[in-house]
């Protein structure tokens, strides 16, 4: 159950940004959002976040960048 609150809570920040983040952004061209995760590669947190930002990029076609 945490997991899935972990997870849902990840797809929210990345939705929440999204939507802020648009308006500012010209309306034409690729969009490229920049992802800050604060784990390693084997935190079990980061590694689903980052795994729900790139689904959630997947589906908007837009470009991530995360580190």
């Amino acid at each position: 159950m945490l997991k899935f609150g972990l997870k849902l809570a990840a797809a929210a920040t990345v939705f929440a940004g999204i939507a802020f983040a648009s308006p500012a952004m010209a309306q034409d061209g690729q969009k490229t959002f920049y992802l800050l995760s604060h784990g390693g590669p084997s935190d079990a947190f980061w590694l689903d976040w980052n795994a729900g930002a790139t689904k959630a990029c997947d589906q908007l076609k837009v470009t991530c960048k995360i580190s």
